[in-house]
């Protein structure tokens, strides 16, 4: 047949890797060397080989994630569709179209989920098995973790090691050590045999007396360590003796230098040879000799300053050294101790964890992720296989011989369990004992003839770039090593280093940068002849296409607002920045208005994130809009589809970041502002939102008040409404201690006096109107509004404008303490009551109580963007109920949750408003990016520090290496690095440079036609010196210790730049005019910026919000930046508009100004009467809405319909009033089991189980008569109910809107068109029965005169909700009172 292969020309390499056969292919293939079409192409000839056929269902193709393995399928079925459209007679290939979708073409997760589901027998494991949610996984082993060290800690009365560890790992509680646990267990998942490496970990530290070192498996690191320190020093000191040997340098160092270096290459070149005590008295006995002192003027004295701060270099590496690693052997031998007793104790409770979080898993039928690869292991590994021993099971060897061939895709990225399965599938040999904890790596013993090895791999190390998840690139390294070009080869390694992607110059600046920083050292491989890139896209020629110069902005990153550099750091480099967006009403707003009376941004604001953006957006205006030189867009790009160029668009352009979270939503702020429209699928920004926050914060307080920030962020935000200057006085009521204490005292809560359920809701939160209703309004009540509607405020951020004499200012200063004071104890009475129902609801119903209560819900609905917030605001609520569904309840658990969910970078999301495929820039991250290209590519924020927070846990974890802690003695009071830990560093430490700088090499490649570099360094010309070092090392590749030392990719760009022709204004910026450079065909266009790239002025300019356009003066600069003043200004009924600016009538600035505060100060609202309405009416409050209105008192609260709101001693010791008794009975009603008869017996048990379940207290449940219950359920009504159990709903909530002129009749009409009121409520009863419903109310106290009057049009409203909401009739609407057993049908 004819392949879709023929149809285009295969390299010889390619077609090595389509058609070879019967050998362990390892496929190492460079970035865009078309490894998918390749494997696709691999499977399409074998199943159409002539000669030895195989079909689709006895091939396992294995893919990193579920996109890849049906982006697999659908080509395949693609290339099948044609074949058999050639050749329609053909029904082996119409046989294996249809055996496409039961093809195992999986990632490795699936393939484990069929093992385990066809093999279930031979595990012990329920066959009706569910895989879990991973957050139902994180709170089942928050559950487990809290169970097994309550136990831990049970069993150590007195103290012991478990306790010991805790104490020293110190934190909040037990957080750190849970975390730990979590961390370990979790690790070892991703290993074959957990258990084993468990226990080397912690045989590792039981060294015998009179063993060396020497022999320790870390000390082979700890002398790299050393040596590379070593090596480093003599560099710096042998640039200083260049630099001394300059003409004009300080020769008269030569001497000393010459003499440090000699003892230095003396030490670096003994070091194998020495013992560790000789290491440590070598060390020691270095010593840096004094200079000699130079005459002034008779020496250059630039260079003279370099040479000594290279000398000064290598001094600081060997006084680190001595500090760090010097030590007594015997001191040594004790801290060895010490750590072994906490590895003892930490790997005990790992293991208690795992067979408690086992064993519940197999009650539950659960199973997790990690679970199938060890259950799939379980399966195919021999019972009596030793640790490291990868012996086949009988299922295994039936596997083997099923499977003709096992493709793996992005073998890169696997770990070592995987690695494990994927060779007990295929024909691999026997694997002996490993070598490394839990591992499986060694010799094995030849296969038979007959079964010819059959697994192909095929990925590439230099784009491996999970190890975060876990994945180990060693393992494709170590076959790499192995495995032989030569064809014939059992285990053969063909390399694919064409790349059909980049055009020439994109591949030459590529390998330009790469075979420079690239070592075994760091990146773990040399980037030699056979990593290289060699450009085959064949791009056809064109005048208009892109230029072939990859483009390098640098920018001064000014110190201002930009962060410092991290400590612990040898040398400045190019440090982190903080990422804000361009948000003038978060802060700095006045600076914004200063700077906008010139009319454009001052650079002091922006930090260097934010001047990164301006540059980027400049520059995709240029390429895609042109300048007004030359208007139109700058270049054209290939098109593939189309076969032909075009236009550059914004689609084709993306901009890449190491991290999105905080960073990418700054460059869609400034191209917004640029009119450039960008997307950005963040996966994030849910748990940041506004109004996501404030309400976590508020379920923080009730959790817990005594929590200093989430205190004030909910005093501050509009559930409560403080202004910062009343949050000041609260704070001061109670200096010293926390702010819940304060707040106690400000509202004077220190009285015997209980605050009554009347108070609750009184003059000051949502429901009187805290919250305004003009967006970026401070909420709050406040003296211009004393009907308690919202007003423009006339108070300034730290309290009121001053009364004009001192008893006025007194006298108002008693009265906003004492409104303070009231507003105070309102919020801790309703907090009180919401502690309380936290404690006996189920959790959603408290944050939709919240919700209804406070009114939030409605207010962000009114705010920019309201849709969204509002649906933030339900996700929680649907997170909520999701949590209460697959973990024990209660709101601290829920709040673990969301903090774990946060920590581990997990996100919600929220919604965009526009998708990818449209002509928007995108911006990613380059994990994101991996396996895609781009016509044009800007790597952005190229200045962000590495993330090394995993170097500084108080454990280290290394497969090799084992667990890693510090020194820690709780009692003493100390802690410090021993000698594993800083070998587990170092090695840590390499490992994630190798990471970054793969991760770098995947950005730069995902280019096609326009490469695009930008980075920030503060300090520029110093920061180039230090990029200029390797100028003077000989050969291609830069010294790897000093590629070790990159703190970000800009050290690691700029240093290589720095060697090439084009690298000039770098080699200017730090006065250097001679050094090695290399001769490359790549072309560099490389600027420096010392100052930002700001958007031009001008008409048309685009500027940052808040800042006002030219032509504004630096008085209408001042009053815009009030915010809120000009907020509420504006045309509308009462409103005079905007006045003229000074200056069209001839005032000065400051009577213009003081004009303005006063027509704004005495701003009347023009719906004034509408304040007094409420926004909601509970259903039973309808009847008193008139005398509400009428009488213009504050309007009637809604939601005040809580469980209780006296303190329970009181209905201990006075009784329950008639309100409590009949919400109790209320409870008691809507927990009656419908499915077996209602006795008193039956009651008894119930009010039981809800005094057991702290639902009722006991006072409540005996308040309640369950003689009035079984009379009500003995009727005919009751009856009804239970006849048709399943078709009862009890306690239903509704909301209905209903036009204010309906019920307000007295409205006028102008007022009263177009506003609604929000009628809330809940149906005690309501019975779905064929030709209608039944609607039942329940009455608990005196029955009125006249029932259904009385109650006639509350019941009105819930009829209509029903028939509203459910689109069917309310046939009957009955009242029933439980008192005299009365029912009362209302019409």
């Amino acid at each position: 047949m004819t392949s879709e292969g023929e149809k285009r020309r295969w390299t010889e390499e390619q077609l090595a890797a389509i058609r070879a056969r019967r050998a362990n292919l390892l496929v190492a293939a460079a970035a865009g060397a078309g490894k998918t079409a390749v494997l696709v192409e691999r499977i399409i000839q074998r199943l159409t080989d002539p000669e030895a056929p195989v079909s689709l269902e006895n091939l396992l193709v294995v893919t990193f994630t579920e996109a890849a393995a049906a982006e697999m399928r659908q080509r395949i079925g693609a290339a099948l569709e044609a074949a058999v459209a050639r050749q329609p007679e053909n029904k082996g290939l119409r046989r294996q179209l249809l055996l496409l979708n039961r093809a195992h073409i999986s990632t490795i997760h699936s393939f484990c989920l069929w093992v385990v589901r066809t093999y279930f027998y031979r595990l012990d494991l329920d066959p009706g098995f569910r895989v879990m949610d991973p957050a139902e996984a994180d709170l089942l082993q928050l559950e487990v973790m809290d169970q097994v060290l309550e136990e831990c800690f049970a069993a150590e009365p007195e103290g012991g090691p478990i306790t010991d560890l805790a104490d020293s790992l110190g934190g909040r509680g037990d957080a750190n050590l849970v975390e730990l646990v979590l961390k370990v267990w979790e690790f070892t998942r991703s290993l074959p045999w957990p258990e084993a490496w468990l226990e080397e970990a912690v045989a590792a530290y039981r060294v015998p007396a009179g063993t060396p070192l020497e022999s320790l498996p870390w000390y082979r690191e700890i002398k790299e360590v050393i040596a590379l320190r070593l090596q480093e020093a003599a560099f710096y000191l042998r640039e200083a003796m260049r630099l001394a040997a300059s003409p004009g340098g300080p020769a008269i160092y030569l001497d000393n230098l010459e003499r440090e270096e000699s003892q230095v290459a003396g030490l670096l070149a003994g070091l194998d040879c020495l013992t560790w005590n000789q290491v440590c008295e070598r060390l020691t006995a270095f010593s840096f000799g004094r200079l000699k002192a130079v005459r002034g003027g008779s020496v250059d004295e630039r260079l003279k300053e370099k040479a000594t701060g290279y000398r000064d270099q290598a001094k600081k590496l060997l006084k680190e050294l001595q500090e760090e690693f010097c030590r007594d052997e015997a001191a040594i031998r004790a801290e060895l101790d010490r750590v072994r007793e906490l590895v003892t104790a930490l790997v005990e409770v790992v293991r208690r964890f795992d067979a408690a979080f086992r064993e519940l898993k197999r009650r539950r039928g659960l199973v997790d992720f990690g679970d199938l690869e060890h259950l799939c292991l379980q399966v195919l590994l021999d019972p009596e296989a030793r640790p490291g021993e990868l012996r086949p099971s009988a299922l295994a060897m039936e596997l083997r011989r099923r499977f003709e061939e096992v493709l793996v895709d992005e073998y890169q990225d696997i770990n070592s369990i995987q690695d494990a399965i994927l060779a007990l599938v295929s024909r691999q040999e026997v694997i002996s004992p490993c070598d490394g904890p839990g591992q499986a790596s060694g010799q094995g013993t030849a296969l038979p003839a007959a079964a010819a090895p059959n697994l192909f791999m095929v990925g590439d190390v230099k784009q491996s770039i999970y190890r975060f998840r876990l994945a180990n690139p060693e393992l494709f390294l170590v076959k790499y090593r192995q495995y032989q070009e030569r064809e014939g080869e059992l285990n053969r390694r063909i390399l694919l280093k064409a790349n059909f992607r980049s055009r020439q110059g994109i591949v030459d600046g590529v390998n330009f940068i790469f075979r420079q920083v690239f070592s075994p050292l760091v990146g773990e491989l040399d980037y030699d002849a056979a990593a290289a890139l060699v450009s085959r896209a064949g791009y056809p020629e064109h005048p208009a296409a892109a230029t072939p110069a990859i483009e390098v902005y640098l920018q001064e990153r000014q110190t201002g607002g930009d962060g410092e550099v991290a400590p612990g750091e040898e040398t400045p480099g190019a440090g982190e920045g903080t990422a804000a967006p361009l948000d003038t009403a978060a802060g700095g707003g006045e600076a914004a208005a200063a700077g906008a009376v010139a009319g454009q941004l001052d650079p002091e604001d922006l930090t260097a994130l934010e001047r990164e953006a301006w540059l980027v957006a400049r520059r995709i205006r240029q390429m895609v809009q042109g300048t007004p030189e030359r208007p139109g867009p700058e270049c054209q790009v290939w098109d593939p589809e189309r076969q032909a160029y075009r236009d550059v668009t914004y689609r084709d352009i993306v901009i890449l970041l190491r991290a999105t979270q905080d960073r990418a939503p700054v460059f869609i702020e400034v191209l917004q502002q640029n009119d450039i429209p960008a997307y950005a699928d963040l996966g994030s920004g849910y748990f940041a939102a506004t109004e996501v926050e404030t309400i976590l914060s508020l379920l923080r307080v009730i959790d817990n008040p005594h929590q200093d920030i989430p205190l004030a962020a909910v005093l501050r935000s509009p559930l409560v409404g403080l202004t910062a200057g009343e949050l000041a006085r609260t704070r001061l009521a109670a200096p010293g201690e926390d702010f819940f204490t304060a707040v106690m005292k400000a509202a004077g809560a220190g009285e015997e006096q209980r605050v009554t359920a009347g108070d609750c809701f009184g003059d000051s939160g949502l429901g009187s109107g805290a919250i305004s209703p003009v967006a970026g309004e401070l909420p709050g009540r406040n003296s211009c509004s004393p009907a308690g509607g919202v007003q423009p405020p006339c108070t300034s951020a730290g309290g009121d404008l001053p009364p004009s004499s001192g008893a006025e200012r007194e006298e108002g200063d008693a009265a906003r303490e004492k409104d303070l004071a009231a507003r105070l104890r309102g919020f801790l009475a309703r907090l009180d009551r919401w502690r309380t129902m936290a404690r006996r609801q189920p959790l959603g119903d408290l944050i939709w109580q919240l919700y209804r209560e406070t009114g939030y819900l409605e207010f962000v609905g009114g705010l920019p963007g309201g849709a969204q917030r509002q649906a933030n605001l339900r996700a929680l609520l649907d997170r909520a109920r999701q949590f209460e569904g697959f973990a024990r309840h209660g709101l601290f658990r829920f709040l673990r949750f969301i903090e774990r969910l946060q920590q581990n970078g997990g996100d919600l999301g929220t919604a965009r408003a526009l998708g990818e495929k449209e002509n928007v820039v995108r911006i990613m991250s380059i994990h994101k990016a991996k396996g895609l290209e781009f016509p044009v590519v800007i790597v952005a924020d190229l200045g962000k520090g590495f993330n090394f927070q995993d170097l500084s846990g108080d454990v280290l974890l290394h497969g090799k290496l084992g667990l890693a802690p510090l020194y820690l003695d709780a009692a003493a009071g100390i802690k410090y690095p021993t000698l594993p830990y800083l070998a587990a560093a170092h090695r840590l430490r390499l490992e994630a440079l190798s990471e970054e700088v793969r991760i770098f090499y995947v950005a730069l490649t995902r280019a096609r036609e326009k490469l695009i570099l930008v980075g920030s360094a503060r300090n520029l010309p110093r920061q180039a010196e230090i990029w200029c070092t390797g100028l003077y090392a000989a050969g291609e590749q830069l010294p790897p210790m000093l590629m070790a030392r990159a703190r970000n990719h800009l050290d690691w760009l700029a240093a290589a730049l720095a060697r090439h022709v084009h690298g000039a204004p770098l080699r200017q910026l730090a006065g250097v005019d001679r050094g090695y450079l290399l001769d490359d065909p790549s072309c560099w266009q490389l600027e420096v910026l010392r100052e930002p790239v700001l958007p031009e002025t001008g008409p048309g300019a685009q500027v940052s919000p808040g800042v006002l356009p030219p032509g504004r003066n630096a008085a209408a600069g001042v009053a815009g930046a009030a915010g809120t003043v000009s907020a509420t200004t504006g045309d509308g009924p009462g409103g005079s508009g905007v006045p003229d600016e000074p200056g069209t009538r001839g005032e000065t600035g400051h009577t213009w100004l003081r004009q303005e505060v006063a027509r704004r100060l005495s701003w009347v609202y023009p719906w004034q009467p509408l304040t007094a309405l409420p926004v909601k009416l509970a259903a039973t409050d309808l009847k008193r809405r008139f005398d509400v209105f009428n009488e213009g008192d504050t309007p009637l609260r809604p939601g005040g319909n809580g469980f209780t709101r006296r303190p329970v001693f009181l209905q201990e010791q006075q009784g329950l009033t008639a309100a409590e008794r009949g919400t109790a009975t209320h409870l008691v009603l809507q927990h009656v089991d419908l499915q077996r008869p209602v006795t008193p017996a039956t009651l008894a048990g119930l009010l039981q189980e809800l005094v057991e379940r702290e639902i009722l207290t006991p006072e409540q449940a005996a308040a309640v008569d369950t003689g009035a219950i079984v009379t009500f359920f003995a009727g005919p009504l009751g009856q009804r109910l239970l006849a048709r159990p399943g078709k009862v709903k009890r306690e239903l909530p509704f909301s209905l809107a209903i036009p204010a002129g309906e019920l307000y009749p007295g409205l006028p009409p102008a007022m009263a068109s177009g506003e609604a009121i929000l009628v809330q409520g809940i149906i005690d009863c309501l019975v779905d029965e064929e030709d209608g419903f039944l609607l039942l109310d329940f009455k608990t106290g005196k029955v009125p005169p006249d029932p259904p009057a009385s109650y006639q049009e509350q019941v009105h409203f819930y009829t209509r909700a029903v028939a509203t909401i459910f689109n069917r009739p309310v046939k009957e609407a009955h009242l029933y009172f439980l008192d005299g057993g009365v029912d009362y049908k209302v019409e």
